[in-house]
């Protein structure tokens, strides 16, 4: 394997591994897997060639769009979710402002 195959199986193992830690409601997985997601992509774009130039490549990048695809799906699934089970309370209280003559403080 090349180091550009090499830095794209890393950001598929750490989408698979963001994909498990969304898919478990935990939100300390979620964020346990941020740090290696980010990792894997500063690797792959650190001064290697594009991996779509063949038909391979381009198949493990849309292999990658797929799992971010997931990945937006399901944080919005839990923000849909969080957002049903805890609606927020809005507490806002009237704005008091004094205007003097001439439109001053």
């Amino acid at each position: 394997m090349t180091h550009t195959a090499d830095a794209v199986d890393r950001v598929q193992q750490a989408l698979d591994t963001l994909i498990r830690a969304l898919e478990s409601g935990r939100p300390q997985a979620v964020l346990d897997a941020e740090a290696p997601l980010a990792a894997a992509v500063g690797a792959l774009g650190a001064g290697l060639p594009p991996p779509g130039r063949d038909a391979a490549g381009r198949r493990r990048l849309e292999a990658i769009r797929l799992q971010v695809a997931r990945c937006r799906a399901l944080g919005a699934a839990a923000a849909d979710l969080s957002a049903a089970m805890f609606p927020q309370m809005v507490y806002a209280r009237p704005a008091r402002v004094a205007v003097r003559q001439g439109g001053r403080r």
